[in-house]
């Protein structure tokens, strides 16, 4: 199944992701580090609405794509 991928779906599915609730394992290590990387692009010390591309999230943004997708489609 693929991915549903939107005008303004990577804003989208981080906000939708800020707003649940996130359980996972002690041992997913890569998720955590991921998770206490992550930050936003900032320009003149002002941060903008997209993720930092030197930041580490490959399983951030799969998490992101496949809980919008399964969210714009069951709605």
């Amino acid at each position: 199944m693929p991915a549903m991928k939107g005008e303004g779906s990577v804003k989208n599915g981080i906000l939708r992701l800020q707003g649940l609730k996130v359980y996972y394992t002690v041992t997913s290590s890569n998720l955590i580090y991921e998770v206490n990387r992550y930050k936003w692009q900032v320009v003149d010390g002002m941060p903008l609405n997209k993720p930092d591309e030197s930041t580490p999230d490959h399983l951030l943004d799969a998490a992101r794509m496949g809980i919008y997708t399964h969210l714009v489609r069951n709605n």
